[in-house]
């Protein structure tokens, strides 16, 4: 798909009816995956995420939805689960890790 097809599938989602069990689907199908893929990650054959109701695609797209109001704690849980394993026990536990990755990253000189 090129990048006109793609916004006017995402414009078309945007403007259906929200549906968080199918939105994940839907949005992958507007960036052209196609239909097998989106069954096997429906099947679980190939859906790697381990946060209930997300669908993983290795190196492409971690896709989860929620509630309003729990953006937030969907998103922390969901970079936890990639940067740990699990949850972070305190806010320290975090700190601790986001300093580990900035020193990483910038002992290599590279930008996040």
């Amino acid at each position: 798909m090129n990048l006109v097809e793609i916004e006017e599938a995402l414009s078309s989602l945007a403007l259906e009816p929200f549906d968080a069990e199918e939105f994940p689907v839907e949005f992958l199908r507007a960036f052209g995956n196609k239909e097998t893929a989106i069954q096997r990650l429906r099947a679980g054959k190939t859906n790697q995420s381990d946060v209930a109701g997300a669908i993983l695609q290795r190196s492409n797209s971690h896709i989860a939805t929620c509630s309003a109001g729990e953006v937030d704690q969907r998103n922390d849980e969901v970079l936890e689960r990639i940067y740990i394993g699990r949850r972070f026990g305190n806010d320290t536990e975090r700190l601790k890790k986001l300093f580990e990755l900035n020193t990483q990253i910038t002992a290599k000189g590279k930008a996040p």
